[in-house]
């Protein structure tokens, strides 16, 4: 069984999310997260370009499996300081309420997306 629903938003909350499709550049092990994290690397072609992000994503992807996987993340949320490493983006995933640090990554079922806008 899930977490209860949030609130309701209006529509006009969510269109202020800029939620975009990457591809993974690079990814390498971030220790130094106070949880098991990596760094992350992610092109949204132009005008966004490439951003960084930590994602606690190690219980089921290895760094070199996720690189030129296309992603969605929001990139218009403030850069979040993690451990020293400069978060720019949130990339997202699914949570599984009964598992924590349990994260299955969402992202379009067709390739060639990248820079995209969700809507």
């Amino acid at each position: 069984m899930g977490p209860d629903p949030l609130p309701p938003v209006d529509f006009d909350t969510f269109s202020r999310l800029d939620i975009r499709t990457g591809v993974v550049r690079s990814a390498v092990p971030f220790p130094e997260a106070r949880k098991p994290a990596l760094k992350l690397e992610v092109d949204f072609g132009p005008p966004i370009g490439s951003r960084q992000s930590s994602a606690q994503l190690t219980l089921h992807y290895r760094a070199e499996e996720l690189v030129g996987r296309e992603v969605l993340a929001v990139v218009n949320f403030a850069p979040r300081r993690i451990a020293g490493f400069k978060s720019e983006v949130l990339v997202l995933g699914m949570l599984n309420p009964e598992e924590d640090g349990e994260v299955i990554l969402i992202g379009p079922d067709r390739t060639g997306t990248r820079g995209w806008r969700l809507g």
